[in-house]
C-alpha cells in the first residue's frame, strides 16, 4: 500500500514510526480512492490560512515529496526493490506529492516569503527551495499550457 512506499526506506524503527505516521497524517486524508489518481488530488492540508500553518504544511509536503522521489529512485536497485512496494503505488505516491508540492509553492507569495524570513519562520535555504518550486511549477504550468494550444491546434485541422 501507500503508507509502506515511503516507510521501507528506513531501516531505523524510530524513523519509521515518524514516517508512518506522517504518512498517515498527510496521505490518507487526502486520497479517496486508489486508481487513477485526479488532478486535484493532493496532501497539502493547512490548518488554516496563517503564514505560519501554510508553511508548515510545505514543510510536510516537502519531506513527503522528498521520500517519494528517493523511493521513485530506488525502483530498480535490487536491495530495496521487496520493501518499496509496486512500481504503479510509488509512482502514484510520487505525482501526488508532486502536485502537492506545487500547491503548497504557490500558496506562499514572494512578499510573505520575506515576511516568514523576518518573523524566523522558514530559513534562508528554505526560502530558495520554495522560490525553486515556485519557479518549477510556473514552468511547467506554461508547458502543460503549450501542450494543450499545440494538442487543440492539430485538432482543428
Amino acid at each position: 500500500m501507500l503508507s509502506a512506499i515511503i516507510l521501507r526506506l528506513s531501516l531505523n524503527g524510530d524513523c519509521i514510526r515518524y514516517y508512518r505516521a506522517l504518512i498517515h497524517d498527510l496521505l490518507f486524508p487526502a486520497l479517496y480512492y486508489n486508481y487513477p489518481m485526479a488532478d486535484t488530488e493532493h496532501i497539502y492540508t493547512p490548518q488554516d490560512d496563517s503564514l505560519a500553518e501554510r508553511i508548515r504544511a510545505y514543510r510536510s509536503v516537502h519531506e513527503a515529496y522528498a521520500n517519494a522521489e528517493a523511493s521513485l529512485n530506488l525502483l530498480d536497485n535490487d536491495e530495496w526493490a521487496d520493501r518499496l512496494g509496486e512500481k504503479q503505488e510509488i509512482e502514484q505516491a510520487y505525482k501526488i506529492c508532486r502536485h502537492s508540492l506545487q500547491i503548497a509553492s504557490q500558496s506562499i507569495s514572494q512578499n510573505e516569503l520575506q515576511q516568514a524570513r523576518r518573523q524566523d519562520l522558514i530559513s534562508d535555504e528554505e526560502v530558495r527551495e520554495l522560490i525553486q518550486n515556485k519557479r518549477q511549477s510556473e514552468m511547467q504550468g506554461l508547458r502543460d499550457n503549450q501542450e494543450a494550444d499545440s494538442s487543440e491546434h492539430s485538432n482543428k485541422q
